[in-house]
């Protein structure tokens, strides 16, 4: 589910539908997936250093030590320090 929500996010190989791949994202975060926590935090991250004023850092936070908790391959440490 993660690999396809990037798929959509970057228009990769599919119509571009990022609405879609967050939904995406979210569903798999809510079963468990660490890598689709780790991505969905790291768009909260990224929207919230464009000025998106909607979005919570520290959800972006709280989805970080989730998905390294759940064993995310991702190098998460260096990320969530830069975050607080």
């Amino acid at each position: 589910m993660n690999k396809l929500a990037e798929f959509l996010f970057t228009g990769r190989e599919v119509v571009q539908n990022k609405a879609e791949a967050l939904h995406l994202w979210e569903q798999a975060a809510a079963l468990g997936q660490p890598d689709a926590m780790y991505s969905l935090a790291v768009y909260n991250i990224n929207a919230a250093s464009d000025g998106d004023k909607t979005v919570d850092k520290m959800r972006a936070l709280r989805l970080m030590r989730r998905a390294a908790a759940a064993g995310s391959y991702v190098n998460i440490q260096s990320t969530i320090a830069k975050l607080c």
